[in-house]
């Protein structure tokens, strides 16, 4: 299991969710909302013991437009449901990993907002981050 097939996985199964924008880089601007940006946060190697394993770390932060603080949390909770259950309704990512995933669900920044772009450019969006530690055995 690679990191690529692990991205490739997660990208497909985020496809499923109707309406989500799934993008593999983070933009320097976000104009189409709702979006999820998937990106590789990390990894650990685990090579002291007999049974050798390999862990990867993604996280998918899932923005919606910032307007109105109840319409953007409106349209931001749903996606806590339906992001879980597109992982869960299939826990290999089509064959790529062969382990469960362990799923991890945070607001970074100030109550869950980020920000896109610099200076005047800059805008910001609700959003709120998985994150999903995908280990292979090796």
């Amino acid at each position: 299991m690679s990191a690529v097939n692990v991205r490739t996985g997660l990208v497909e199964r985020l496809r499923t969710i109707q309406g989500l924008r799934v993008l593999t880089a983070e933009p320097m601007t976000l104009h189409n909302t709702p979006a999820a940006i998937v990106s590789l946060s990390g990894g650990t190697l685990n090579a002291a013991s007999q049974v050798k394993s390999r862990t990867w770390r993604f996280a998918v932060r899932v923005c919606v437009a910032f307007q109105d603080n109840v319409i953007a949390e409106d349209q931001l909770v749903p996606y806590a449901d339906s992001v879980t259950d597109a992982i869960l309704a299939d826990l290999t990512l089509g064959t790529r990993a062969n382990v469960v995933p362990q799923i991890e669900m945070s607001s970074e920044g100030p109550d869950g907002y980020y920000t896109f772009g610099d200076g005047q450019n800059a805008v910001t969006f609700r959003s709120i981050v998985f994150r999903f530690d995908i280990r292979d055995k090796l």
